[in-house]
């Protein structure tokens, strides 16, 4: 009882502590928690990380069984080039990402982002589905930024959403401060905007 709580501390610091890549292309596969993981851990950038077991398998929050799955799925895509365990420890040599888009057949890995450990295995798809998300959103503002006529956006330039959703009054033409642009009604839970917002 007393080795479990010690693990379980053990894997609650290095989960806050640490921080991973993530790739947007590659996170989806259920055997890159473990990979990420694996990457998080090995700070020096050696290839290759140990860590007990059981404390993978808090982490991860999953059985062994998964972890050995996981672990042949992964190899037979080069995440992982070898693994062994002795003694309850997960000895784990790391393939390149390189590799892995190789084995993928991926033209590229997609969004980056940095995230710690806990976010990663804990909501790895929706951290994934949010950076994806963050980059469209950014793809489109400067689309519609481009569309605009170029003393419009010297002027205005297209709103950022942060700026429409603090809007405290309500848009109107007959305010003293005048209309605010692209914004037509603001209710308690949606704010309706004109056609020109793209």
């Amino acid at each position: 009882m007393l080795k479990l709580k010690s693990l379980t501390i053990q894997a609650k610091i290095l989960t806050e502590v640490f921080t991973v890549r993530i790739h947007s292309r590659i996170a989806r596969n259920p055997w890159a928690r473990l990979w990420y993981l694996c990457r998080g851990i090995d700070k020096d950038g050696s290839g290759n990380a140990a860590i007990p077991i059981a404390a993978a398998t808090i982490m991860l929050d999953c059985s062994e069984k998964t972890i050995y799955r996981w672990l042949q799925k992964g190899k037979r895509v080069g995440a992982f080039r070898s693994y062994r365990i002795k003694n309850g420890t997960l000895q784990v040599y790391l393939g390149s990402l390189f590799k892995v888009c190789w084995f993928l057949n991926l033209k590229n890995w997609g969004v980056v982002s940095q995230c710690p450990l806990s976010e990663v295995n804990a909501h790895i798809r929706a951290v994934t589905t949010g950076i994806v998300t963050q980059k469209l959103q950014q793809a489109s503002r400067y689309a519609a930024n481009m569309t605009l006529k170029p003393s419009y956006r010297k002027q205005f330039g297209t709103p950022h959403p942060n700026e429409l959703l603090e809007i405290d009054k309500q848009s109107s033409h007959k305010s003293a401060e005048g209309h605010l642009p692209y914004v037509v009604y603001k209710s308690e839970k949606r704010l309706f905007v004109s056609r020109n917002l793209l």
